[in-house]
């Protein structure tokens, strides 16, 4: 098997979600403590990377074993419907199993060196990343199957790898880093409730009631509204309280209204899949470059 082949199990091109957070975090955290602790930064992206990688695979073959990925006929890849790696014959189901347990496995390492650095609050936040990794997919909690897979992953990719990596770099937990870390994990639940649209039939056949299966497409496209507006006003609020500058908020507008051609585009995102493949990438678009304008914000 190719590396390559592996690689593309992870689906790469979600990796952003969790590594532009730790970004944030660790210039928050050095902005704090006035200088950036590189070898802390470069342990907390490997980390995070790992743990991502393995939550993608570790998915994969949860909806391998539910059946929702072998009958998804509206899926859209690569966004939708998994990296197909088990349903193309690439690789086996428990090839793809031993390996997110591998990758889940090589995630401890930099942790346990962040752990030493650290201190022992390393090893709980890290059991905490294992532990949503595991329970969005599989029993018992099977979080995502409870229309509970975007807040677990909010909470994952968003709020604590920017608390966390502001406690690593400067000691503290600062009321910028919940606050910073809570627009983020607004906007990488809001990748989930998007991307769930085009899966929501396969789901609701094999069982798995996502929030979208539950809402329907009319209660998904306003909670995906209602969750973008609060994301796009926290950043003028940030800005009045001095973490960004007003500039930066001001980008709060642009992002505000690519989520409302991403509201709008959701109407028909089962009818066209051209239209529907562009509001995926919009949405993600809105996700990274919230993520990079906040971290500039913090950074000038």
């Amino acid at each position: 098997m190719s590396l390559g082949l592996y690689i593309k199990a992870t689906r790469p091109q979600f990796l952003t979600a969790s590594v532009l957070p730790v970004i944030l975090g660790s210039v928050l955290g050095a902005k704090t403590a006035g200088q950036m602790d590189y070898l802390v930064f470069a342990l907390s992206f490997v980390a995070m990377l790992l743990l991502h990688a393995a939550a993608n695979v570790i998915n994969d073959v949860a909806d391998h074993d539910n059946g929702a990925d072998l009958v998804n006929e509206g899926r859209l890849y690569p966004f939708t419907g998994g990296s197909r790696m088990i349903q193309n014959g690439s690789l086996q189901r428990d090839q793809m199993a031993r390996y997110g347990l591998v990758l889940l496995g090589l995630s401890v390492l930099p942790g346990a060196a962040l752990a030493y650095l650290a201190g022992w609050p390393v090893i709980a936040l890290g059991v905490a990343g294992m532990i949503f990794a595991w329970a969005y997919s599989f029993e018992p909690l099977k979080l995502a199957s409870r229309g509970l897979g975007e807040l677990s992953v909010g909470l994952t990719f968003g709020l604590l790898p920017v608390v966390a990596c502001v406690w690593l770099q400067s000691g503290q937990v600062t009321d910028g880093a919940w606050l910073l870390g809570a627009t983020v994990s607004i906007w990488i639940a809001c990748v989930l409730l998007i991307n769930a649209v085009p899966d929501a039939l396969s789901d609701a056949v094999t069982s798995k009631r996502t929030l979208c299966v539950r809402l329907g497409l009319k209660g998904t496209r306003w909670v995906y509204l209602v969750l973008q507006l609060c994301a796009s006003g926290s950043l003028f609020v940030y800005a009045v309280m001095g973490l960004i500058p007003i500039e930066a908020a001001f980008a709060a507008i642009l992002l505000g209204g690519a989520a409302y051609w991403v509201f709008q585009g959701m109407q028909q995102m089962g009818l066209d899949k051209d239209i529907a493949r562009f509001v995926i990438k919009l949405n993600l678009a809105i996700h990274s470059l919230g993520c990079i304008l906040l971290t500039l914000g913090v950074l000038f």
